[in-house]
């Protein structure tokens, strides 16, 4: 769980060789497992994020989507 976002990339470009690449990957649309989970971000934030600590962002995918929201909130209701 990272708390702080920001220190998280601060210190990531810290310990990054020069020139090297970053991958990371974020849930975002699916629901809450536990209660550490308290914290989402958004395709804009995370940018902005790696943008003010030096990251220029080549790519971004996304996975899943609505319908995998309403799976994920089927299967937890139904408790399988």
């Amino acid at each position: 769980m990272i708390t702080h976002p920001a220190k998280f990339f601060q210190e990531v470009n810290r310990v990054l060789k020069p020139q090297g690449y970053f991958m990371m990957s974020s849930d975002y649309l699916y629901l809450s497992w536990s209660v550490e989970d308290y914290m989402r971000h958004s395709r804009l934030h995370l940018v902005k994020l790696a943008m003010e600590n030096g990251y220029t962002v080549y790519f971004i995918e996304s996975f899943g989507g609505i319908l995998t929201s309403i799976y994920s909130m089927v299967i937890r209701y139904m408790r399988i």
